[in-house]
């Protein structure tokens, strides 16, 4: 969502995108108003509306280009990258007409002043600078993006295999419906709950993918669990249960964790957990102790 800011931030950008384009066309302006009718001056009327034209094309892009990076630093719908490429790759293009404005009046006088080698000289040294400055501008682009698109791309793939890890490190965690008892260590500080009953516990998790669509990152996956089927104190368990589907988007700013992923699955295992507990103190509750009875199913 865009903030009062970054309305503000546009608005100075377009402020002074247009400040630019103004000063920069000024007397060519003033030129086209004053010879716009005079049938002698219709080649400075031309040379001057060429030059108003390609600076209004150069200001016209970098306020479109320059708000689509405000919007995207707000909204993400691309890489960051690529507007720099774009930026990078336009101000090549708007350089390079704007400098051929020059080159064009060194050619006119070129041909009115064909033996005088001073402004032949003075078209090729203009040739190469133009040349020079745009394949600069470009390759300074494509290195300054390239580079910037490879750090991405490497840091994506860092995120996902941490992320992989993580998710493969869940097998084995579980949850339980009732505790006989609960352990303390370390002056309360860290709780551990044991003689739970019954519990489901993570089998596996297969099938990682990492999704991106409207802009928001998502990572899903499959799970398989080991649900208790048996009395307290048996371990029964019925092995790779439930194969179940679950996608977490990427929190804004801890990314991925192990306590998100924790978090989605036991919202989802919680209502099984009391069916579960339920179903097998039906079954076999006449098997426990009147205390045992008490302490899971009362």
């Amino acid at each position: 969502m865009l903030t009062l800011g970054d309305y503000i931030a546009i608005a100075i950008l377009l402020l002074l995108v247009l400040k630019v384009y103004l000063s920069s066309t000024e007397h060519a302006r003033f030129t086209m108003k004053s010879f716009q009718n005079l049938d002698l001056m219709q080649d400075h009327y031309r040379e001057a509306k060429g030059k108003v034209s390609i600076h209004r094309f150069s200001a016209l892009g970098f306020a479109i280009l320059f708000t689509i990076g405000v919007l995207n630093f707000r909204l993400d719908f691309t890489e960051a990258w690529v507007i720099l490429a774009a930026l990078g790759l336009f101000f090549a293009i708007s350089l390079y007409l704007i400098n051929d404005l020059d080159r064009q009046f060194l050619r006119e006088k070129t041909r009115a002043n064909l033996e005088d080698k001073e402004w032949l000289s003075r078209l090729h040294q203009k040739d190469k600078e133009i040349s020079k400055s745009f394949l600069v501008t470009v390759s300074i682009t494509l290195i300054l993006s390239g580079n910037w698109a490879f750090q991405v791309h490497k840091n994506e793939q860092q995120e996902r295999l941490e992320v992989t890890s993580t998710l493969n490190g869940l097998s084995g965690q579980g949850w339980c419906s009732n505790f006989a008892d609960i352990d303390v260590y370390d002056a309360g500080e860290t709780v551990v709950k044991s003689g739970g009953w019954p519990c489901i516990y993570i089998s596996s998790i297969s099938g990682i993918s990492f999704l991106n669509e409207n802009g928001k990152e998502e990572v899903c996956f499959y799970a398989s669990f080991n649900v208790e089927n048996g009395s307290p104190g048996e371990e029964s368990f019925s092995i790779e249960q439930g194969f179940e589907e679950y996608c977490q988007e990427k929190n804004e700013f801890e990314g991925w964790s192990e306590y998100l992923f924790e978090q989605l699955i036991a919202e989802d295992i919680r209502p099984d957990l009391r069916d579960l507990t339920y179903r097998l103190c039906r079954d076999f509750g006449y098997r426990m102790s009147y205390e045992t009875y008490g302490t899971y199913c009362s």
